[in-house]
């Protein structure tokens, strides 16, 4: 329970501090900072950072993932560097690297890396996708960014399958779902946005069916049980087998 509250305090401490030094910065005093915005995420980044490495944690790793975007997307207006309509590419390489991260141990734990990073290269080509430079007719009617979350969707369930990672599974999933009703309805005019829909729900189907076991229900009521009876016939179990189940009971004892 302690340790729990800790990093729930622990998180309103990152958030805190972040506005403490708004408040120092963007002061009305003499010493106040024209555009504090750069130093102020970088010290919640920097707090974000020391406290994840005290106690690496889920609400830490949030925290430090949140101030790095921040930090991220203000770093390039601080500097002078023109991107607009680009802050989803980089939000998007930043949850690639986080995803490649939490797969080598760096990040933990790694089921929160592989949700952060997912979500981040999700929203990144979504915020592409309708607000970005991807949103223009570019490759057709809904541009670039539309065809790159499709392609980082089905790399997401590509991994999630072949990884065994049901949170890449669920994300992939999802924005699988939103990019493809997106394309539906800039497309429904025709016929192939429908009939492309069909079919790519049934290739994904027969493509996740066809790995080692995972056969589908219906079909395990072919394979043999527990006890090694042939399919459509059960082997009687006898009293005090050992089964999947535990131990069977071996009855009431005779008095005699």
């Amino acid at each position: 329970m302690l340790p729990r509250l800790a990093s729930v305090l622990w998180l309103g401490a990152v958030a805190a501090f972040a506005g403490l030094l708004a408040v120092l910065l963007g002061g009305r005093s003499g010493d106040a900072v024209d555009d504090p915005t750069l130093a102020v995420t970088g010290g919640a980044l920097v707090l974000a950072a020391a406290l994840y490495l005290v106690e690496r944690r889920v609400l830490q790793q949030v925290a430090l993932f949140g101030a790095a975007v921040v930090t991220m997307l203000t770093v390039a207006s601080a500097l002078g560097v023109s991107w607009a309509g680009l802050e989803g590419a980089a939000v998007a390489v930043l949850g690639a690297a986080w995803l490649e991260l939490g797969r080598r141990g760096l990040v933990v734990p790694r089921r929160t890396s592989e949700a952060l990073g997912a979500l981040a290269m999700v929203s990144g080509c979504q915020a592409l996708a309708t607000v970005g430079r991807g949103s223009g007719d570019e490759l057709g009617e809904a541009g670039w960014g539309l065809w790159l979350g499709l392609a980082v969707a089905v790399a997401l369930l590509v991994a999630g399958s072949a990884l065994r990672r049901n949170v890449l599974l669920g994300i992939g999933a999802a924005a699988m779902v939103v990019f493809l009703a997106q394309a539906a309805g800039r497309y429904w005019e025709d016929l192939g946005a429908p009939l492309a829909i069909c079919w790519s729900g049934w290739a994904w189907s027969r493509w996740r069916w066809s790995w080692p076991g995972s056969a589908r229900p219906a079909d395990r009521r072919d394979h043999p049980d527990v006890n090694g009876a042939p399919p459509g016939r059960r082997r009687p179990v006898l009293a005090g087998q050992v089964t999947g189940a535990g131990w069977v009971s071996p009855g009431p004892r005779s008095e005699r």
